[in-house]
């Protein structure tokens, strides 16, 4: 079974669900008790069909663990953070390039005291209260009150919303400062279209999201 980057606990158990392997909610609670988000490592696996959801969760640990070991950094909350980084990067941007901008980006706004906003946080809540599906956001979604909520609460959300692989580790470590404050996704191109201040962030919002 092949868990591709990025994808939470929860869209792994919808992949275990449809292989028969698990019922659906095993692995998430498995995952959610190891405190495991983030560390899932997205690889494909060989996985036995009647193989307990606690030791699937326990072996991608393991393989998290010898993939990623001589990658992130010694210290614990260093390493913490730079996992939730990659994992919104994951989420958010596709080219390597955009990510280590993003990260940046990230750094920026922290710096700043800027909430950031991060459109990916709130799919996460939405899974996590076991809403159906993400898109479109409501106005609902925006005041959801969960810390992992990046536009009510400043700062990092309080653990990873995904499982990110090597590359977008290696971008959240490797920040690529810029003068941009506010990014999008074209919606048609998935390219990500940066801008320096809320006035050029809402000329592109106009140009590639409200027709879409």
């Amino acid at each position: 079974i092949t868990f591709p980057e990025g994808i939470s606990s929860f869209e792994m158990d919808d992949i275990l669900t449809a292989a028969g392997v698990v019922r659906r909610g095993q692995f998430a609670a498995s995952a959610a008790h190891a405190g495991a988000e983030g560390m899932l490592f997205p690889d494909t696996y060989e996985i036995f069909a009647d193989e307990l959801p606690e030791r699937i969760v326990s072996r991608m640990l393991e393989h998290f663990t010898q993939k990623t070991a001589s990658v992130l950094p010694i210290d614990v909350l260093k390493s913490r953070e730079t996992l939730i980084v990659a994992s919104l990067l994951e989420k958010e941007v596709s080219s390597v390039q955009d990510q280590r901008l993003v990260a940046g980006l990230i750094n920026r706004r922290q710096r700043a005291g800027i909430a950031l906003q991060i459109d990916a946080t709130l799919c996460y809540i939405k899974r996590v209260t076991k809403s159906q599906g993400c898109y479109p956001l409501s106005a609902l979604d925006f005041s959801l009150d969960s810390p992992y909520n990046t536009y009510l609460y400043k700062g990092l959300p309080p653990a990873p919303i995904g499982n990110p692989g090597i590359a977008a580790i290696m971008a959240a470590l490797q920040p690529v400062p810029s003068e941009y404050l506010f990014y999008l996704s074209d919606p048609e191109t998935g390219k990500t279209i940066f801008s320096q201040t809320f006035e050029e962030h809402k000329k592109n919002r106009a140009r590639y999201l409200l027709n879409t």
